[in-house]
């Protein structure tokens, strides 16, 4: 019983470590966006998309920081993404 509630207690602690990765990673590249800095925030958003594929938010930036450097075609690829992310998690009743 103990190491079953041990290895639970684990598996928690490694997704919460990831979750507060991912928020970690958002956090800095939209400190570095706001500071106009944004070939940097590129590889954090882009380790983020990796670990949640799933938050459209990581999306919209990368897709901000190809825009903002130039990037028309990446730009669109991430806004794309994230569109298609937008219909598909949307309610049933919306769609």
């Amino acid at each position: 019983m103990f190491q079953q509630a041990a290895a639970h207690n684990q598996t928690v602690l490694t997704l919460a470590s990831g979750i507060l990765r991912t928020i970690g990673l958002k956090q800095l590249a939209s400190i570095q966006i706001k500071q106009r800095r944004y070939q940097e925030a590129i590889p954090p958003l882009q380790e983020a998309i990796a670990r949640d594929p799933q938050v459209l938010e990581l999306h919209q930036l990368l897709g901000a920081c190809h825009r903002a450097l130039g990037n028309a075609q990446k730009a669109e690829e991430e806004f794309a993404l994230e569109s298609a992310l937008r219909r598909e998690q949307a309610p049933p009743w919306s769609r």
